[in-house]
């Protein structure tokens, strides 16, 4: 069933909802984003939108603390900190001469037209980002005796990657920030699905062997990847 949209006004703010029927939901479920202002109404099949949106209204102030809670974005600007691979660079725009982007003792040199730094450096990440799991997938799926169709860099929300029933794996841009080894960890979760499209104990077994230390990288995206997000 597709989602249907709604606009809410909360304390003279306007927020969208996102609501959608779920066949096995047994009660309405209220979930608030943890990485971006957006709201979401579960709804039973046989439940109405109108109770779903009175039932937001009845738990209006738990809504708007959990909104206060979401952290604030910090933006690819001039003398911005940043993460890359897990270690702190701040972004040093350097004038218009060429378009041009590298890294220099921990400094990011952004050249280019100054009101585009934001766009040159995502872009750039995203290129980065592919570029590494690229060499961890080529490396990691070997072992597996499968093969991956194709390889997307995007802006995942709700997961650090996907795998597709067709072979096709998407890897969130974000873990170009991380440390290498929760980028191996995601890259390795996600080839292991190619052999099994489940998260049973056999593909639990399989990403150990693969990835041994992945505990290590679960406990990390636990305690910082709300602060991947925070990043645009």
């Amino acid at each position: 069933m597709k989602p249907k949209y709604k606009y809410i006004n909360l304390n003279k703010k306007i927020y969208k909802v996102k609501i959608k029927k779920n066949l096995r939901a047994k009660k309405i479920i209220l979930r608030i984003s943890n990485v971006n202002p957006y709201i979401y109404l579960t709804i039973p099949k046989n439940e109405n939108e109108k109770n779903a949106i009175d039932f937001l209204f009845r738990n209006k102030e738990w809504v708007l603390n959990e909104l206060k809670r979401i952290p604030k974005k910090i933006l690819f600007l001039n003398n911005s900190e940043i993460p890359y691979m897990g270690v702190t660079h701040r972004i040093v725009y350097a004038g218009e001469y060429t378009n041009l982007i590298y890294i220099y003792d921990k400094k990011i040199m952004v050249f280019g037209k100054k009101e585009e730094i934001s766009k040159n450096l995502k872009n750039w990440l995203y290129h980065k980002a592919k570029i590494e799991i690229l060499k961890i997938a080529k490396l990691k799926v070997s072992f597996l005796n499968k093969k991956y169709n194709k390889i997307k860099i995007k802006d995942l929300k709700s997961s650090w990657g996907t795998c597709g029933e067709n072979g096709n794996l998407s890897f969130s841009w974000r873990l170009i920030l991380a440390p290498k080894h929760v980028m191996e960890y995601i890259v390795v979760h996600e080839l292991c699905h190619l052999v099994e499209l489940n998260h049973s104990k056999k593909f639990w077994i399989l990403v150990t062997e693969l990835f041994p230390q992945k505990k290590l990288s679960q406990d990390w995206l636990k305690t910082n990847g709300t602060y991947l997000h925070t990043f645009d």
